[in-house]
């Protein structure tokens, strides 16, 4: 039996009420990093925007290489959403490198 490789690089987007910046992240990444094998981590922390969380829901639907948490608005927690959002996607990550992009 083959073991499956791991991701060498995990990207983690923390994401609230911006959906043309999310749209252009997880392009230009893609773009970049091209054929290796990485994955997108994407939080919505209680976005109120509409079609965002449906095009994140796609997103996962269609790539292997792309997981979600969307928390709903009535969690949220204005003091401490950033900090649930990095430890969702810490550890939720499955590669040894990550970088978190907002």
């Amino acid at each position: 039996m083959e073991e499956e490789l791991k991701p060498f690089l995990s990207i983690g987007i923390i994401s609230f009420n911006r959906f043309k910046y999310l749209k252009a992240q997880i392009t230009s990444m893609s773009e970049f990093l091209g054929d290796k094998k990485y994955e997108f981590y994407i939080v919505d922390n209680c976005s109120t925007e509409s079609g965002l969380v449906e095009y994140i829901q796609d997103l996962e639907a269609k790539y292997e290489n792309v997981k979600s948490l969307i928390r709903p608005a009535e969690e949220r927690d204005w003091i401490n959403d950033e900090y649930k959002g990095i430890n969702s996607i810490i550890e939720n990550t499955s590669s040894d490198m990550l970088i978190i992009l907002q």
